[in-house]
């Protein structure tokens, strides 16, 4: 009798576990099989991504939330066995991407509870998410389709390479170049603010002579579809402490491919110009970037060794150029992001696929 009550205990336990694994598999048949819509949006700087919010185990979306933009994930019509995301944006959307750069609490392991808190205060949460260093070879590979024909009131900017500020750095009221702490930095946001790189005190509002690293005017790298053009334009910026305000502008039809403008340490040149009638619509395209960053000097405004870019669409090579600036004199290298900016008045849509990013180490 207690051997028949052992085989029945042990058949309910068997059958248990194979409806689990069976509740389990199904899960994630449905997961895998599922379009739906991504409807959280997350800071590079300041937020720690779980797990959940993180996509096809490389992207955090961020942007405007819906109506303005709409990232839809397909995972059902899979495009080489990768997700498909959709980018819809309205034109009062100011931006609609998935960045490859944030703050886990894996690659954040090494810092306390505090630590990351005060990380995120400076905008710096996404310190320990490596896309390679200046002076590294970076590939970029992934597909694009667009799916609405052409038009003259739709389009934007459709992937991004950007810097990473040094949120420490900071010129003070002297004139002198100054390298904080995280806690020193921290205590010094109780008593002021940065509007862009001025620095502002917080009851006042008044400018108090300090300066802190920046943006530098424009994103590294910018591929834009803007009908009668699909183009890109490249940037370095020397400065050791950027400013936001100084912009380089080398658009198609002012600056001819290759040429490299620019002033007060920032640098940039046009990489390609293609006439939008000649891409391909509804249909995926192949991109495949590589780009050799240049290297600074983190002492002075200063590059010490040049790059060069490499771009293809398909079989096409869109552009080959070498001895040139490419890159911002920051410490933390640069990182990637696609889906859709500053789109135009009648908005954009745009699909994106399949991205790796490949490091070879210099």
């Amino acid at each position: 009798m207690k051997k028949s009550k052992s085989l029945k205990l042990c058949f309910s336990l068997v059958s248990m576990l194979f409806i689990t694994a069976s509740y389990a598999q199904n899960n994630k048949q449905i997961e895998q099989n599922t379009i739906r819509n991504i409807n959280w949006r997350l800071s590079e700087q300041k937020d720690i991504a779980t797990p959940e919010q993180i996509l096809d185990n490389q992207f955090i979306p961020i942007g405007d939330k819906e109506p303005k933009g709409i990232i839809i994930e397909d995972m059902k019509n899979k495009h080489n066995g990768n997700p498909v995301y959709k980018f819809i944006c309205t034109g009062e959307a100011n931006r609609i991407e998935l960045s490859s750069t944030f703050g886990t609490k894996e690659n954040l392991k090494g810092y306390s509870d505090e630590e990351i808190k005060d990380l995120s205060k400076i905008y710096e949460g996404y310190i320990n998410s490596f896309h390679g260093n200046y002076g590294d070879i970076v590939t970029y590979d992934w597909y694009t389709r667009f799916p609405e024909a052409e038009s003259p009131t739709k389009g934007g900017i459709i992937a991004q390479i950007h810097g990473r500020p040094d949120r420490t750095l900071l010129i003070n009221p002297k004139g002198k170049l100054v390298k904080l702490s995280i806690q020193e930095m921290t205590k010094m946001l109780d008593t002021m603010y940065f509007d862009k790189h001025i620095g502002k005190n917080i009851k006042t509002k008044k400018t108090n002579g300090w300066r802190v690293d920046a943006a530098a005017g424009g994103p590294i790298a910018e591929m834009s579809y803007r009908p009668p053009y699909l183009y890109m334009l490249v940037r370095s910026s020397a400065e050791r402490v950027s400013d936001s305000e100084t912009r380089t502008r080398p658009y198609p039809n002012k600056v001819a491919v290759g040429k490299v403008i620019g002033e007060n340490g920032k640098t940039g040149f046009l990489a390609f110009s293609e006439p939008t009638s000649s891409v391909p619509i509804n249909k995926w395209i192949h991109f495949k970037m590589e780009i050799k960053y240049s290297k600074y000097n983190h002492n002075a405004d200063e590059v010490l060794e040049k790059g060069y870019i490499k771009m293809w669409m398909d079989d096409k090579v869109l552009c080959d150029i070498k001895n040139v600036d490419i890159g911002k004199n920051d410490e933390l290298g640069p990182y990637f992001k696609y889906g859709i900016y500053k789109p135009f008045k009648d908005g954009f849509t745009v699909e994106h696929s399949g991205f790796k990013e490949t490091i070879q180490k210099q």
